[in-house]
């Protein structure tokens, strides 16, 4: 039991005590012969004391009753209650029964009290005035009340007492399903919590590999795209280098021929003058010497050799030979580029 709840049990029993004293009457009132009655005593305070008191007796049970087991010292505690309670309302009684029921009969109609506190209470006045015998000074001054509490609290208050502790069990019981929905309400909830951030993960884990894929598919389009460009600038390239080559090829080709047919129409009658008279020819007057054959590609590659050793000045292709133009009887000469012009036009 709480201390508070053991301190109230002893306090409270003095103040009724203190309560339950017939007021004082004054000359007047002895000489008309008038008694202190039931409501000089004080009923309501009493009756709110009364309450208090038998409520602490019943918790304290019912919470005995809930550990399965008894305190002794509480238990002599509610015992030392309510005995001093019986005396102070036999005192105030002056010993007498029938006060006794008058009196208690204005505490426990009053007002402020449950129903069961008022049939608590007329309990307890019927067990004291039952206890009390026809002798007015022995009630006063030699009765034994412990039996008396010993059975009201046995009996009244132990009853109350298992009445009180269902309705803790059944609080309880309401308690602990309230408190398992709400544990469970938040289990339910965390994991609802827990699955919606799992999707919220795996969204963003999946935006992050769509991002991911997306950009190496625009790094590989570009490098494809890149290489595509490159390829084509180097197609490009190759085919103007060797449009570049053909015409380089088809020129020299051309002068070459140019040159030779120049010599050919000039050699006939170079070599009639130096034969003799009577000499005569092998072969008919009207065939042209053989015409040397040209390699075209191997004029063109000594003249990118020629270009790329003379830094791009301008230069002349001579022969040695008319008659045999290969690459060892040609030279390149650098010239002035007026000079060049000027051979050239």
């Amino acid at each position: 039991m709480a201390p508070k709840a053991l301190l109230l049990i002893v306090a409270l029993p003095l103040a009724m005590g203190r309560l339950l004293r017939p007021t004082e009457l004054s000359f007047t009132d002895v000489r008309h012969g008038r008694e202190a009655t039931a409501m000089d005593m004080r009923p309501d305070v009493v009756a709110k004391l009364f309450s208090t008191v038998e409520e602490q007796w019943v918790d304290g049970e019912a919470a005995a009753l809930q550990r399965g087991s008894h305190e002794a010292f509480a238990d002599a505690a509610m015992q030392n209650s309510c005995m001093k309670v019986a005396k102070a309302v036999v005192d105030g009684a002056d010993g007498k029964r029938e006060r006794v029921n008058e009196y208690m009969e204005a505490v426990c109609g009053q007002d402020l009290l449950s129903p069961a506190t008022k049939e608590m209470c007329h309990r307890f006045s019927h067990d004291v005035a039952l206890a009390m015998r026809g002798d007015e000074s022995f009630n006063r001054e030699e009765l034994d009340l412990s039996g008396f509490c010993q059975s009201f609290l046995s009996g009244a208050v132990a009853t109350a007492a298992a009445a009180k502790k269902a309705e803790l069990d059944l609080e309880a019981d309401k308690q602990a399903k309230a408190a398992e929905a709400e544990a469970l309400a938040e289990r339910k909830a965390a994991y609802e919590r827990s699955l919606k951030e799992a999707e919220l993960q795996q969204a963003k884990a999946q935006k992050t590999a769509e991002e991911a894929q997306l950009k190496e598919a625009e790094a590989t389009k570009a490098a494809q795209e890149e290489a595509a460009r490159e390829e084509a600038q180097a197609q490009k390239k190759a085919a103007e280098e060797a449009a570049l080559k053909k015409a380089r090829e088809a020129k020299v080709l051309k002068t070459a021929s140019t040159r030779q047919a120049e010599q050919s129409r000039s050699r006939p009658s170079n070599a009639t003058a130096a034969r003799p008279s009577n000499a005569t020819s092998t072969r008919p007057s009207n065939v042209a010497v053989e015409k040397q054959v040209v390699n075209v590609s191997d004029v063109v590659a000594y003249l990118d050799r020629a270009a790329d050793e003379s830094e791009e000045k301008p230069m002349i292709l001579r022969f040695s030979s008319a008659l045999t133009p290969v690459p060892g009887n040609w030279s390149v000469e650098q010239k002035h580029p007026q000079a060049v012009n000027g051979s050239r036009a």
